[in-house]
């Protein structure tokens, strides 16, 4: 998938194609600092993209996966929709079959 990003501190502006990450290394605005994107020199073929850096409107996801529940903190309130996962550890699927299984990469 095709996304616009940019920084919310700077004029500039970039697209990069995306699919499922699994990341390694942050990259930050020079400008102010913000979280712009993690990659790994492995997969350079899976850069992420932090939220707050995404200006394309992405699609609705079918359902979400809550991970690593067994070591959670127990303050912490998991916000449950009809279909969601709930996992106490990582699931077999990796982030890119997901994608693949609801149809929503590319």
């Amino acid at each position: 998938m095709q996304l616009e990003r940019s920084c919310h501190s700077a004029p500039s502006r970039s697209a990069l194609n995306s699919a499922p990450p699994y990341p390694y290394q942050r990259c930050y605005c020079s400008q102010c600092g913000s979280a712009l994107w993690v990659f790994s020199p492995e997969w350079p073929e899976l850069p992420h993209p932090f939220a707050s850096v995404i200006d394309t409107p992405l699609p609705v996801q079918p359902e979400h996966t809550h991970l690593m529940l067994g070591s959670k903190a127990p303050w912490v309130d998991v916000t449950l929709r009809k279909g969601d996962l709930q996992l106490d550890e990582y699931p077999e699927e990796s982030i890119a079959e997901w994608h693949e299984r609801h149809g929503v990469l590319r």
